[in-house]
């Protein structure tokens, strides 16, 4: 299952704004803002409209988790 932080991840790498996105992969915004705030976590649903809509896998998905925690971290230890 992917986390928020690969679907932030991919759409701020986009440059989408939430609502943006939320249209694209089709879902609502709500529900998007919901999961990147960190109050819902991606459904099995969610997961499949996000690796639909770009054409990813799950591991695909797995790795922009990896990406954006790393970069995270970075930024944190920079501050």
């Amino acid at each position: 299952m992917i986390t928020k932080f690969a679907i932030r991840f991919l759409r701020q790498t986009e440059g989408l704004t939430q609502k943006q996105f939320a249209e694209k992969v089709g879902i609502s915004e709500g529900l998007l803002n919901n999961i990147e705030s960190g109050y819902k976590r991606v459904s099995k649903n969610v997961s499949q409209k996000v690796t639909r809509a770009y054409n990813l896998s799950e591991e695909d998905l797995k790795f922009f988790d990896e990406v954006y925690e790393r970069m995270m971290k970075t930024i944190k230890k920079a501050e």
